[in-house]
């Protein structure tokens, strides 16, 4: 059944799903196997908490369209910011050796467990628990949605493995780089949040 996918006000970890005039709250991050394959969450059914229509107006909902844009702006000014910098990213050339980019890579990847541990306490509803094991939902997205999340899944995946191939392996350091590698591998390890962005989608309760 295709039905309207409600975002919440600066909180991506939750969807509301409108089923006729029944609303369903979706945790898209409860899953920890979705920040590694955030296409998880069309293949397993999800937990979800049934909630009122005077909850719904309580929770700030936002449009998601407007949403969608900022999003692909923000990526297009990223790409073109790389671009500008290519031309004098050899100034940023640094000697550090194999061991210490690795310790380097491990701090910036730690700081990023941190970062989302933080981040999911402080997007956590409280007053909504997921106790209840047995309601599940199966989310289904749009073609536009797989297209546009399968793209920046492949994307942001290379990009994550190319640099840091080429600062461990290939043993070439550059502090731009480095940078360029924490961006890059915290917007993959978001994609989960994004894995519903479209207005609509086909949802079935199990």
């Amino acid at each position: 059944m295709l039905c309207n996918s409600l975002n919440i006000t600066k909180n991506p970890k939750y969807r509301i799903i409108q089923i006729k005039d029944e609303y369903y709250l979706v945790n898209l991050t409860s899953n920890w196997l979705s920040y590694i394959f955030p296409m998880i969450n069309w293949f397993i059914p999800k937990t979800y908490e049934k909630i009122s229509r005077d909850e719904v107006d309580n929770l700030d909902l936002v449009n998601s369209n407007s949403d969608n844009s900022k999003m692909l702006f923000a990526s297009g000014f990223g790409v073109l910011i790389s671009v500008l910098f290519r031309s004098i990213s050899s100034l940023f050339d640094v000697h550090l050796g194999r061991m210490i980019a690795i310790v380097l890579c491990l701090l910036i990847f730690f700081s990023i467990i941190f970062w989302h541990v933080y981040l999911q306490k402080k997007l956590t509803l409280k007053q909504y628990k997921f106790s209840k094991k047995n309601q599940k939902i199966l989310l289904i997205p749009t073609l536009k949605n797989v297209m546009l999340l399968l793209f920046s899944f492949i994307l942001f995946g290379f990009l994550s493995f190319g640099l840091i191939y080429l600062l461990i392996i290939e043993n070439k350091q550059n502090i731009f780089v480095f940078i360029c590698w924490g961006m890059v591998f915290t917007i993959f390890s978001v994609l989960n949040m994004f894995s519903i962005i479209d207005t609509k989608i086909y949802a079935k309760l199990k």
